[in-house]
């Protein structure tokens, strides 16, 4: 190894100790300091982002809390209908009830597994010649909450000879226990 020996005067060693001291202080500030802050900011940021998203599990799960509590009135009240209840004969009776049972042109039940414990039983069904205040009947009495019955599909035409009359297509259905 060299070893130089440099002889500087009082000035100059100031100026180079003055310049050593400015590098070594940027040196600092790149390495340590800046880097500091940096993640610092990028922490108050993480933290921000988790903030948020544990508003949105806590309001997810009040929802989730107030859904489960809401089937579990559902589930009574599917596992407290007749034991020999079908959506079919609800149907059939109601449409005696509101007057349009002679005006049932077909009934179509099916079943399907749904999620869990339960079954999805379905009817679609036609009424021809009917009035919008018997169907307006009809419906209500289909979607009484008692029930647990919801229809999802329906379809509304004039009927195609009596004027002030209707011909409705409707798919109803409701959860059955297996």
């Amino acid at each position: 190894m060299i070893r130089i020996n440099i002889k500087l005067a009082r000035r100059e060693k100031i100026v180079v100790s003055a310049g050593a001291c400015f590098v070594g202080f940027f040196v600092l500030l790149y390495v340590v300091i800046f880097p500091f802050f940096s993640s610092r900011a990028k922490l108050r940021r993480g933290i921000e982002g988790n903030q948020e998203q544990l508003k949105e599990v806590m309001h997810l799960s009040a929802e989730y809390q107030a859904l489960q509590k809401n089937s579990g009135g559902m589930r009574k009240a599917i596992t407290g209908r007749k034991k020999d209840f079908t959506l079919f004969s609800l149907l059939e009776k109601l449409a005696g009830q509101a007057g349009v049972k002679d005006r049932i042109k077909y009934m179509r039940p099916s079943r399907s597994q749904g999620k869990g414990r339960y079954e999805i039983s379905t009817v679609e069904m036609q009424l021809e010649g009917i009035t919008m205040q018997q169907l307006f009947d009809y419906l209500y009495r289909i979607e009484a909450p008692k029930n647990i019955v919801r229809i999802k599909r329906i379809s509304i035409k004039k009927h195609k000879e009596k004027s002030g009359y209707v011909d409705a297509t409707l798919r109803v259905l409701t959860f059955e226990t297996v």
